[in-house]
């Protein structure tokens, strides 16, 4: 059900591509992205193959990595072994606007990603 259900949404993303949208009407062929969100490292594995037979790469954004287990940051590395990309989105998944006017851009760097990722 959860492939179906993903490769409905992929389909409706291209679908609602529109050429009347860009510039001179002139897309260049094979940009689309699809990425995953989260830390669900379990279940990302699972769609590789339907990736693969669509011919498409994905972006998997992981956060709070301190958290993750050995297991999903083996995954995470296979994922990435498979041709992915494996990116990562801030430590607590704050309201990054609110965080940056609140702490100003060095600070949120610090504590959103330089001290996550020397964990």
């Amino acid at each position: 059900m959860k492939k179906l259900l993903f490769a409905l949404i992929t389909a409706c993303c291209l679908l609602s591509c529109k050429r009347d949208t860009v510039p001179n009407g002139e897309m260049s062929a094979g940009f689309i992205t699809i990425s995953f969100d989260d830390n669900a490292v379990a279940n990302w594995n699972e769609y590789l193959p339907l990736l693969d037979s669509l011919g498409m790469k994905a972006t998997f954004y992981a956060c709070r990595y301190h958290e993750l287990n050995a297991a999903q940051k083996t995954e995470l590395h296979n994922i990435e072994s498979h041709g992915d990309e494996i990116a990562f989105h801030t430590t607590t998944h704050s309201d990054m606007v609110k965080a940056l006017s609140k702490s100003g851009m060095d600070n949120l760097l610090k504590t959103e990603v330089k001290e996550e990722l020397e964990k």
